[in-house]
């Protein structure tokens, strides 16, 4: 691809492959390449439906370990909270 031509749809098939390989990127884009017209289209969109199930099942999730057990879980939120900010 060095700009003269636009990219077969070999290579445009080879770079969607590399972008979603990405962690979690096939999981939430749907992606189809198709010929309209003597030329290449790239279709694609975020699935909101993925997405949203994978943030909810596997995105955003923490464990806190502590030897405070004498603090309630609010404080200790709390704790952490502030030291990630």
């Amino acid at each position: 691809m060095d700009g003269t031509h636009a990219p077969g749809k070999q290579a445009l098939r080879l770079a969607i492959t590399t972008v979603l390989s990405k962690e979690h990127m096939s999981k939430i884009f749907d992606c189809n390449v198709i010929m309209n017209g003597g030329h290449l289209r790239l279709d694609y969109y975020l699935n909101q439906d993925k997405y949203w199930k994978l943030k909810d099942e596997e995105l955003g999730k923490s464990i806190l370990f502590t030897d405070h057990f004498d603090w309630e879980t609010e404080k200790t939120v709390s704790a952490y909270l502030h030291n990630i900010m």
